[in-house]
């Protein structure tokens, strides 16, 4: 069982709601969009990214064929548009994974589609191009799984003149969804390699998050292995050299007070690298942990709990990347405030936390499963359900929020 079905479990089973936020609607907190589902997008699952005045996010469920879409938001009109709609088939399917802009181009992942039958009628996988001015989509790569790799997930990024990113599956039959791989495209040729295929066990597996690049080396997150503390690993922090494929496990999380599930992927401020996992902490109130925010220094595999979750109104289950902001971390929780997720604020200096708003699920939005981007003044996220359209059922098919940091 994977480490977000786990949370989704804990969540519902919990609650996790034991008191009001400390700080709700502190930075003017307010939904951009709300989903409608059908030939709309629904419940967002890449962090959005910013891209000629306008958002860009994706979607695995709805679009025009039911198979997931590419959407833009117009941050100062609150305009949203499908850009495109993915067919399935030959075509990718379901897009979880954020987007990349290069030379004006989106590109992305889809974990289903490309075609190929060593995954099922579902397909692999893809890498995909995407122009968001006249919605002109390519698959530049389409998975076929085994040893190529399948279920990317994760989003992409540029290094030198290669796309590198994550598939979940795939490589190595030794883990029981396969382990996964690191791979290499070139955007012009189509060209893919893999770079390093998991082992399992102590060496991690399935990666599930972003890659990133730090002094010509990728570090990234597996969601299983690592340490045996945990039904499958409590997951580590890896790193890989694009050039020779020598990977390197920096750090394997133990659970317990140490955090333990990372499906969010790193972002590096200073000298550290900083990161989130959906357990582990030490906290009572969550059966196994709340969740912890961590760094690590890639230099030395030091690894420090900077923040241990309470849950209740502390918030609980944080899913999405950070972003950090003047001295600050942003990110947001999947549980806790009023039982719906939280988005919180982290001062580097001082270590103080602080909710700055507890989603109420509905209209509020509902289960803020990304992380944000920071577009000044505001900072906008995603949540998984919410909105109040009820094409979706109760709360909602989702929505784009923003608040001030």
């Amino acid at each position: 069982m994977r480490w977000t079905a786990i949370v989704s479990t804990l969540a519902a089973l919990t609650g996790v709601a034991l008191g009001a936020a400390s700080r709700a609607n502190a930075g003017g907190y307010h939904v951009e969009y709300a989903f409608t589902g059908g030939s709309d997008a629904a419940s967002p699952h890449g962090a959005l990214m910013k891209l000629g005045g306008k958002l860009y996010g994706t979607s695995p469920l709805n679009g025009a064929n039911g198979l997931g879409a590419v959407y833009s938001l117009d941050p100062k009109t609150g305009a949203e548009t499908v850009v495109y709609s993915f067919k399935g088939g030959n075509d990718g399917s379901n897009a979880d994974g954020s987007l990349i802009s290069v030379g004006g181009t989106l590109y992305g992942t889809t974990s289903g589609g490309g075609g190929s039958s060593n995954c099922g009628s579902s397909g692999c996988g893809t890498v995909f191009s995407l122009d968001p001015v006249t919605g002109v989509e390519n698959v530049v790569y389409a998975f076929k799984g085994v040893s190529d790799g399948d279920e990317p997930f994760a989003g992409l990024i540029k290094v030198g003149g290669l796309l590198y990113g994550t598939t979940f599956g795939g490589g190595s039959s030794s883990c029981a969804e396969d382990c996964g791989t690191v791979f290499s495209v070139n955007p012009t040729t189509g060209v893919e390699t893999v770079v390093y295929v998991f082992k399992g066990g102590g060496d991690g597996y399935n990666p599930h998050s972003n890659l990133i690049d730090v002094a010509g080396e990728l570090y990234g997150t597996t969601e299983s292995g690592g340490s045996n503390n945990c039904f499958a690993g409590c997951s580590t922090v890896f790193s890989v050299n694009p050039t020779t494929g020598v990977e390197a496990v920096v750090y394997a999380f133990k659970g317990g007070n140490d955090g333990a599930g990372l499906v969010a992927g790193l972002i590096k401020v200073g000298g550290l690298l900083y990161g989130t996992t959906v357990a582990g902490g030490g906290s009572p109130n969550c059966n196994g942990g709340c969740g912890t925010v961590f760094s690590l220094d890639p230099a030395t595999g030091t690894e420090a709990v900077v923040y241990a979750f309470k849950g209740g109104s502390d918030g609980a289950f944080p899913l999405g990347d950070l972003v950090a902001v003047e001295g600050f971390l942003y990110g947001t929780t999947e549980g806790g405030g009023y039982k719906h997720g939280t988005v919180y604020s982290l001062n580097l200096t001082t270590g103080a936390k602080t909710v700055l708003h507890s989603f109420k699920g509905l209209d509020d939005g509902n289960a803020p499963e990304t992380g944000l981007v920071y577009s000044a003044p505001r900072l906008y996220g995603t949540t998984d359900e919410g909105g109040g359209v009820a094409s979706c059922g109760k709360p909602g098919c989702g929505t784009v929020f923003s608040l001030r940091p």
